[in-house]
């Protein structure tokens, strides 16, 4: 009877063994995979959590990039201030901002077709002047910024005395634009 049950114990003790060997991998597989999916959330997360910041202090503290054109930067600061998306016509796009003190300015100089010009003219309710104007005169040098532009094409405009100005310049020969707006 003895040998009986020392062979009957022998399957059963290999059956518990390989069942919780099988259980160990299964557990060790599903912690894995658990682990992997929280480093994944936590990455999503973080991602998530960084765009936010930098969508908030983009919105507070504008970046401009001035000596380099069509950056993200840029890109964002000519749909911002001239309320029109970028299109495929829009290239070139330099800009610069400058909000220290009181009063504020900003350049935005790109190329584009006649039809952006329009909708940007709409978009910002400027309306052609009849008079050569120059808008505002700064110091600052920008090989990208043609100050005899003012000198030579009607700018449209709009703006409130003592309060803020929109201007913008477009040659029509050269499909170039040059937008100035600048608080006082």
């Amino acid at each position: 009877m003895k040998y009986v049950a020392f062979q009957l114990r022998n399957p059963v003790f290999l059956l518990v063994f390989i069942t919780i060997v099988t259980a160990c991998h299964t557990v060790e597989r599903k912690g894995k995979q658990l682990a992997e999916k929280a480093k994944q959330t936590a990455t999503e997360v973080r991602d998530t959590v960084s765009k936010r910041v930098d969508k908030w202090v983009d919105k507070r503290f504008p970046a401009f990039d001035a000596y380099q054109p069509d950056t993200e930067h840029n890109k964002s600061r000519f749909s911002a201030y001239l309320q029109v998306p970028v299109t495929s016509d829009v290239k070139n796009i330099y800009a610069y901002g400058d909000f220290f003190g009181a009063d504020y300015k900003v350049l935005i100089a790109f190329s584009c077709n006649a039809n952006t010009i329009k909708k940007v003219v709409e978009a910002k309710k400027l309306h052609l002047e009849k008079e050569l104007q120059e808008g505002l005169i700064f110091s600052e040098d920008f090989t990208w910024w043609d100050e005899t532009i003012t000198q030579r094409v009607y700018p449209y405009k709009a703006g409130e005395e003592y309060a803020w100005w929109n201007y913008l310049w477009y040659d029509a020969a050269t499909c170039k634009a040059y937008y100035l707006e600048y608080s006082m």
